[in-house]
């Protein structure tokens, strides 16, 4: 079962304590100051076996004969007393108006924390792209079913 939540507007995260030098140097073309011309949907989200294995997953649909390229990063995030920090990550590129990408990770959940993912979607029309953030719900690594409403 995945956990996703419906992207369809730019979500901020304040206490996101990660560096993404490394994946902004690896980008192309320049950007597109208006957001959502060239994506129409994205959601993501994410799984966490019994036994840690982690997958994540994002979904992006950009406009036939407009979106040309997807690329999507995508974090497994732990939350900390200080905040979010990446535990593991995943990449796709994608030559085509949608994208569709599952990935299981190597680095497992440790039981007692909260995780989401942190997907940083890169749409391109030629060589300008909209740069997307999307942040699914948190997954409770603490309870049986993995819920939003688990106590300790």
């Amino acid at each position: 079962m995945f956990s996703t939540l419906s992207m369809s507007a730019y979500a901020a995260s304040d206490d996101d304590l990660n560096d993404y030098s490394e994946e902004y140097s690896q980008i192309e073309g320049y950007p597109k100051t208006v957001r959502w011309s060239f994506t129409d949907f994205v959601t993501t989200g994410m799984d966490i076996s019994s036994s840690g294995t982690i997958i994540v997953d994002c979904s992006v649909d950009g406009y036939p004969d407009v979106t040309t390229k997807i690329v999507i990063y995508s974090y497994a995030q732990r939350h900390t007393s200080s905040g979010w920090v990446n535990v593991a990550g995943a990449s796709g590129s994608y030559n085509n108006w949608y994208a569709v990408m599952e990935k299981t990770l190597s680095t497992k959940a440790t039981w007692g924390y909260d995780y989401r993912v942190y997907s940083s979607i890169y749409v391109y029309s030629g060589s300008q792209y909209e740069h997307i953030n999307a942040y699914s719900a948190v997954y409770h690594y603490h309870s049986s079913g993995g819920g939003t409403d688990c106590t300790l």
